[in-house]
C-alpha cells in the first residue's frame, strides 16, 4: 500500500483507497490477512478518537470461499509412520488416524476411557471398538507408560516427562511436536480420517456425526467435500478432439 507516499496521516485515508489496495491482492488469503489488518488497524485509530470516521466500515469481501479438503496420500502416511518412533508417537498416530480424535480429546483421554480386555475405547462420548492394531499400539504405550513412569498417579492416557509428576493432560507443544518435520499436522490427519469416512460409507452428514462425535454443522461440511470428491471422480476424462 502506497499510503505513505500520498499522505500525511492515516485519516487522509479514504473507504475507496482502502477498498483498491484489497483487491489490488490476489484473492484468498492475501486478500483476507489485508483486509483483517487495515480493518483492526482503522478500527483502533477510530476508538482511540485519532479517526473521525473508519475508512474501513462497510467493506465486505463476501462469503470465504473454502477450498476443497483432498485425502492424504500412501506416500503421506509412508511419513508420517517414519516419523512414528515411540510408543507415545504410535498411540497417538493410531488414536488420530483410526479414530479421528481431535488433540483436545487425546490430551482428555483417561485410563478410566480405554478398556484393553474389551478392546474398547471412549472417545468425545462415544464408544468406539478398537481393531488390533490399535489394542497392540495401545497396550505398548501403557506397557512404557507403566515401565517409565510406576509411581505417576496422573489420570491421563497420555503423558509425559512433565506430566508424569503431577494430574495435568499432556501438553499442545507436546502434541503438535509429535510429527514437526513431516509435512503433516494431526488435524490434516483427522481431518483426512474423517474424509475418508465420508468417502467410504457416502456423505451422511448424521453418520460422521455418530461415528466421531462432532457437531452436525462439521458433518455437513465433510460431507460436501466428499461429494465434490465423488463428483470429480465420476467426472469422465476430457477428450482430445
Amino acid at each position: 500500500m502506497s499510503w505513505a507516499r500520498r499522505h500525511q496521516h492515516l485519516r487522509e485515508v479514504s473507504a475507496q483507497e482502502v477498498r483498491q489496495a484489497l483487491f489490488a491482492q490476489p484473492p484468498g488469503s492475501a486478500r483476507r490477512n489485508v483486509f483483517v489488518a487495515a480493518r483492526s488497524l482503522f478500527g483502533f485509530l477510530h476508538r482511540d478518537g485519532r479517526l473521525f470516521t473508519n475508512p474501513a466500515v462497510g467493506i465486505h469481501l463476501g462469503t470465504r470461499q473454502e477450498s476443497a479438503l483432498l485425502p492424504l496420500t500412501e506416500r503421506d502416511y509412508q511419513r508420517l509412520v517414519t516419523h512414528a518412533t515411540s510408543e507415545l508417537h504410535r498411540a497417538v498416530l493410531v488414536l488420530t488416524a483410526v479414530h479421528g480424535a481431535r488433540p483436545h480429546a487425546l490430551r482428555a483421554l483417561r485410563l478410566t476411557d480405554l478398556d484393553l480386555g474389551g478392546g474398547r475405547l471412549q472417545l468425545c462420548g462415544v464408544s468406539r471398538q478398537l481393531d488390533d492394531l490399535g489394542v497392540a499400539v495401545l497396550a505398548d504405550w501403557l506397557s512404557y507408560r507403566r515401565r517409565t513412569w510406576p509411581l505417576t498417579a496422573n489420570p491421563h492416557l497420555l503423558i509425559s516427562a512433565v506430566g508424569a509428576l503431577t494430574d495435568r493432560p499432556i501438553s499442545r507443544n507436546t502434541l503438535a511436536g509429535l510429527f514437526h518435520g513431516s509435512g503433516i499436522t494431526l488435524d490434516r490427519l483427522r481431518m483426512d480420517r474423517r474424509l475418508e469416512e465420508a468417502l467410504a460409507y457416502g456423505p451422511d452428514p448424521l453418520h460422521l456425526a455418530g461415528t466421531f462425535g462432532v457437531s452436525k454443522a462439521t458433518g455437513i461440511r465433510y460431507a460436501s467435500h466428499a461429494k465434490q470428491l465423488l463428483a470429480d471422480y465420476a467426472s469422465p476424462p476430457c477428450s482430445s478432439p
